[in-house]
């Protein structure tokens, strides 16, 4: 409200890549968190759920947010019940992107984001805010949307395609 915003909101409508590193159980709050995250990582054994029901809680980003991510017959049970459900299941549903063991959980998650460090800034953020703007909105309107920096006028994309012809890595500048 006025000039704070919900921390949810900003990680759904930063520019910026945001990954969800789970390393225990993400409940109520903290699974509002996971869910507005771009991707997500967990560590086995943990477990995600919004259990605001069995407290009399809202979880309104929840509540909006999950029905969209999983199927809205999986969403509404899981809402409805208040159930928490591993986070191995949470990947079945597409819930979660990896799940990988406790003594490998820092390393992958660290491999990930240095993969996500190797590309062209300029195009992860117009991916960041293509995917966020264009969500809802019909086909042919999200294709016409012209937000965040065109890739194809970058600096960057000049460097990517020289990078690529003398087989080096680029030296990314994000302009």
């Amino acid at each position: 409200t006025g000039l704070y915003r919900a921390l949810f909101e900003v990680m759904l409508e930063t520019y910026k890549p945001v990954i969800a590193a789970i390393n225990g159980h993400a409940i109520a709050g903290g699974c509002e968190i996971v869910l507005s995250s771009d991707v997500r990582i967990a560590v086995e054994g943990a477990t995600i759920g919004l259990t605001e029901a069995r407290r009399g809680m809202g979880a309104n980003l929840g509540s909006v947010l999950l029905p969209r991510l999983v199927p809205r017959a999986v969403a509404m049970d899981l809402l409805y019940t208040a159930r928490t459900i591993p986070v191995e299941e949470a990947k079945e549903m597409g819930l979660i992107n990896r799940v990988v063991p406790r003594e490998d959980f820092e390393a992958e998650v660290q491999k990930y984001v240095d993969d996500i460090l190797a590309n062209s800034p300029v195009t992860l953020r117009r991916y960041k805010e293509m995917a966020t703007k264009s969500w809802g909105v019909p086909l042919p309107s999200a294709l016409r949307l012209n937000v965040g920096p065109n890739p194809y006028l970058s600096e960057d994309r000049v460097e990517g395609v020289r990078a690529f012809l003398e087989k080096r890595a680029p030296v990314w500048k994000n302009r």
